[in-house]
């Protein structure tokens, strides 16, 4: 059986209800896990960026004729085009 559990405070805490007698033994066994990398805010950001702009436009947009969010409180709410 698995029981997935948080520590808090000293004891670990079952994510969900179990169906175990009280005062029933169990051994748990946490996963070694590695720390989390530390980045570099400057040069890691930069990376992301550069390829976040690498990546090209979605061409599966439609045009609907629709711009912005003139449009969408139009839409939302009601009016001609250039009422807003």
């Amino acid at each position: 059986m698995t029981i997935r559990a948080i520590y808090e405070k000293g004891v670990f805490k079952p994510t969900e209800s179990v169906s175990l007698p009280e005062g029933t033994a169990a051994e748990v066994i946490v996963p070694q896990t590695q720390p989390p990398a530390t980045l570099t805010p400057s040069r890691d950001s930069a990376t992301i960026l550069s390829q976040i702009s690498a990546i090209p436009p979605d061409k599966t947009e439609v045009d609907d004729g629709l711009v912005g969010s003139s449009d969408a409180e139009r839409i939302l709410y009601g009016g001609s085009k250039g009422a807003l």
